[in-house]
Formats: C-alpha cells, sequence, structure tokens
C-alpha cells in the first residue's frame, strides 16, 4: 500500500514539475502575443480569457477578492497577474498533448488555450500558427 502512495505522489509531483516546465514566461509571452498581441488595455485582458475560462482555472482573484463576488472576474481581467494565475491554473486543469507526439509542450498549451481543455487537437488558424512561430523564433 505504502509504495502505491509513494508513487502516486511521485507522480504527482512530476506532473506539477511538468506543468512548471513547459509553461513557462516564455511561453505565457507568446500565448498572449498569440492572442491579444499582449495588450493588457484588451477587454478581455492579454491572454483573452472568458468567465468560464476563469471560473475553469479556480477563479483567481486580485488582493484576496471574494471570487463569487460580481466583480472579480472583471477585477482578475484587468490585472495582468491575475490574468497569468488564471491561464496558469487552466493549464495545470487542462494539461494535455494535443498533437500526440508525446510532449507537452508550450505549442500544446497555446492549443489548449485556443481551444479549450476539452478539444485541443488540430491545427491552429494559420494566422495564430504565423504569431505562435514568429514569437517561439524571438520575432515578436
Amino acid at each position: 500500500m505504502h509504495s502505491k502512495i509513494i508513487i502516486y505522489i511521485s507522480a504527482v509531483v512530476l506532473l506539477a514539475i511538468t506543468v512548471d516546465a513547459a509553461f513557462d514566461a516564455d511561453c505565457a509571452r507568446c500565448l498572449c502575443h498569440v492572442q491579444t498581441g499582449c495588450n493588457s488595455k484588451h477587454p478581455a485582458g492579454p491572454y483573452k480569457i472568458s468567465w468560464p475560462y476563469w471560473a475553469d482555472a479556480g477563479k483567481p482573484t486580485v488582493n484576496g477578492e471574494d471570487p463569487d463576488s460580481e466583480t472579480a472576474f472583471k477585477n482578475c481581467v484587468k490585472s495582468e497577474k491575475c490574468n497569468f494565475d488564471a491561464v496558469s491554473g487552466y493549464m495545470r486543469n487542462f494539461e494535455q498533448d494535443c498533437d500526440d507526439d508525446g510532449n507537452v509542450d508550450c505549442l500544446d498549451y497555446v492549443k489548449t488555450h485556443v481551444f479549450g481543455g476539452y478539444g485541443c487537437q488540430g491545427d491552429l488558424p494559420k494566422h495564430l500558427q504565423k504569431k505562435f512561430d514568429d514569437c517561439i523564433a524571438g520575432n515578436a
């Protein structure tokens, strides 16, 4: 019984390390570049998050605001840190290998963000793929 618990805990720790390793600051920058050009004034924030996305991410808030308050989502959208926290939470909850290459990488996170946690297979639209490729290459 103890060995099963240790294996399970090891798998959870490994998953957490994998999410943190692949969804890093560079990937977050490329994700916001693909979505809004990292426009912090965008009505849905730099990552272009929706209320359902925010809820699926665990309803992060600004300054400990009650997540059930009427202004929690709106205040989160206005905060770059809260936007990042929402995207990070969403990626932790929906991490998956969208292109079945055996590796979860930044493109998988972008596809999960664009297509949602339940259907990230397929190609990004060409204009979004170009923005992603330019960003990964350091041209954005």
